[in-house]
């Protein structure tokens, strides 16, 4: 299942497999991409609020540290390590 789960985080599942989980009732999303897109949601409730994405580093917004988190973004942006889903939301 984790093999499963990597596949589809890296987008190389075939959509015929990831139909057979589902219908199994097995869900691809890990704690982290849970994770993440609560952090990405906080990100947004910040950008909706403030009119900008320059959060300050030590903000925490919705109990995620935010400007940690977009930190960490920005770092795997330059890295190259930021999944292509994850960057198409950015």
């Amino acid at each position: 299942l984790a093999r499963q789960r990597d596949a589809q985080a890296k987008g190389c599942l075939e959509p015929a497999k990831a139909d057979e989980l589902a219908a199994l009732g097995v869900t691809l999303r890990s704690r982290h991409d849970a994770r993440w897109e609560r952090a990405y949601a906080a990100l947004q409730t910040f950008r909706l609020r403030e009119g900008h994405y320059q959060v300050p580093r030590q903000h925490v917004e919705d109990g995620v540290k935010l400007g940690d988190w977009l930190n960490n973004q920005r770092t795997a942006l330059r890295k190259g390590t930021l999944r292509p889903d994850r960057l198409e939301k950015l």
